[in-house]
């Protein structure tokens, strides 16, 4: 996650180094997530200390909720931080959290094809192989009350690969590969610059 700084209000000094200051930090998500790494935080500003806000902090969309999580317990001056994004599933609904091939289909071209969904904002794609799906993306979860059907887009040829959607749960990682680029989070945040 690449941090900025939208304002800064100059605290107490507090540090030897140099004078605390509350932060206000925009962020997006990566293009990519990861379970095993997380979204590692490059600080806001070189030679700069942030200490992360406490509990989770909700995506402007709503959709997601991000826990900053200290990556080296070891260092308490200066720790660098990960953010761990989850599902929120505010109001009773949830996003798509993955879709895997049901049945094998025959004939497929192989390529990239779009997931087409019966109802809702969710959009991903899938891998295909002649007969196999090989890989899944999604890049929208989407917001529902009743989970969407869905079926590979495009024109893969021949008998395409029936699709299984698994919705998400409240407080589930984001699985690996999500595409979170088009979303953001704003907070408050202490620092310090050395």
């Amino acid at each position: 996650m690449n941090l900025r700084f939208l304002t800064g209000l100059a605290q107490p000094s507090k540090i030897p180094q140099g004078g605390r200051e509350l932060w206000e930090v925009w962020g997006a998500g990566p293009t990519s997530y990861s379970q095993a790494t997380g979204d590692p935080i490059l600080e806001p500003a070189r030679g700069s200390h942030m200490t992360a806000p406490g509990g989770a902090v909700l995506s402007l969309s709503g959709n997601y909720e991000v826990q900053f999580q200290p990556k080296n317990a070891t260092n308490t001056l200066r720790p660098s931080w990960i953010a761990r994004w989850l599902f929120t599933n505010i109001g009773g609904k949830s996003g798509v959290a993955s879709v895997a091939q049901n049945a094998a289909g025959t004939g497929m071209t192989p390529g990239t094809y779009p997931i087409t969904f019966s109802s809702g904002a969710a959009a991903g794609t899938v891998t295909v192989s002649a007969t196999a799906v090989t890989a899944s993306v999604i890049t929208n979860p989407g917001s529902y009350t009743t989970p969407p059907t869905a079926t590979i887009g495009g024109t893969p040829g021949g008998t395409p690969a029936t699709l299984t959607v698994t919705m998400s749960v409240a407080g589930a990682e984001v699985a690996t590969g999500a595409n979170l680029s088009a979303e953001s989070v704003q907070f408050l945040a202490t620092g310090a610059d050395y």
